[in-house]
């Protein structure tokens, strides 16, 4: 198999992984053993004992620079020590990092804990806290309520032209009242109130950062089934760590993938291209030589078929790039 691991293997070069792996100490022998960990997880999850048999059989050591990679059981659980040991020099550390909370969670005693340990936070607010912008009017003048309805409506001019708003008194009671133009009714439904004391950022910026909710969510999902993050067949908690931090090391590349995918219009899951891709293939080409005394063994990629050109094409990927390969056996010999 050809197709999932050349996407693989050009994603590890662009994160710059191997260099990653250097700067935490790790040895080439290592490094070799770890891609195979993390392609493995990606491409096809299994334990570390079908992993082992499962790189004979796609087409990473036909790649430049992994020619002569052997691994075993062994080698896979030491290294994946190695790499549970160094994670936090992987990962690195975020200096401001924000909280973002889904409505479902949010509470005044969670946004003080929030609050108390110092963190920036973005939060989804309940449909009630909506209906709490009115108490603002509360107590004011006709003439103070009109000059605040004027800052709002300049304030979010793009949406208050949708909406005709009037303010009425009728024996001392202040009512407002307002409504949609037809015309247009209805487009604006589905809204969000978020809560932020982000001040350095843009209305965009903060509406981008909280819809990085429905990928975190996204992440759990492929962990959980793409990833192979469970079963968890070991039996020493620092093995199940080791096992957890890998699939963390492939949804790296997996989200790399997708987003290079979703810039190029194309919305497609990892698993279904990984199952497209699968059919690219290296295959081996017995030709028996003229002097009867010697074989050659070709090994040659397949045609790549026209929605897995497509696929190359938006991950910009050179298809191509594999080479032939030809070694030379006498008959004796095999």
């Amino acid at each position: 198999m050809l197709g999932p691991v050349l996407v693989a293997e050009e994603y590890w070069k662009r994160l710059g992984m191997t260099e990653v792996l250097k700067e935490c100490e790790l040895s080439k022998k290592e490094i070799e053993r770890a891609k195979v960990e993390v392609f493995g997880r990606l491409i096809a999850p299994m334990i570390e004992n079908a992993t082992v048999d499962w790189v004979k059989r796609v087409a990473l050591c036909d790649m430049p620079g992994n020619e002569g990679i052997v691994v075993k059981r062994d080698d896979l659980y030491r290294v994946s020590d190695r790499l549970l040991a160094r994670k936090e020099r992987m990962g690195g550390k975020s200096r401001h990092p924000t909280v973002v909370v889904d409505r479902g969670m949010v509470s005044e005693e969670n946004l003080g804990v929030i609050k108390g340990m110092g963190m920036k936070y973005i939060v989804a607010a309940r449909h009630t806290e909506r209906e709490r912008k009115f108490d603002e009017f509360e107590g004011m003048e006709m003439k103070e309520i009109e000059q605040k309805i004027g800052r709002i409506k300049e304030k979010h001019r793009r949406v208050a032209r949708y909406y005709e708003i009037e303010t009425k008194e009728s024996h001392g009671i202040i009512s407002l009242h307002w409504k949609s133009n037809e015309a247009d009714e209805g487009k604006y439904d589905g809204t969000y109130l978020l809560r932020t004391n982000r001040k350095d950022l843009t209305d965009h910026e903060i509406w981008s950062l909280y819809v990085m909710l429905t990928r975190v969510k996204r992440a759990f999902r492929n962990l959980k089934s793409n990833l192979g993050l469970r079963p968890i067949y070991h039996q020493k908690e620092c093995r199940a760590g080791a096992h957890i931090f890998i699939s963390v090391l492939a949804y790296h590349l997996l989200h790399a993938i997708e987003h290079a995918l979703r810039e190029k219009g194309e919305t497609r899951s990892w698993n279904t291209i990984n199952h497209v891709l699968q059919t690219h293939q290296v295959v081996t080409v017995v030709l028996p030589d003229a002097d009867g005394i010697h074989v050659h063994h070709v090994r040659v990629a397949t045609e790549v078929e026209a929605e897995q050109g497509e696929i190359y094409k938006k991950l910009e990927i050179d298809q191509k790039g594999l080479k032939k390969k030809r070694v030379t056996f006498k008959k004796a010999e095999l």
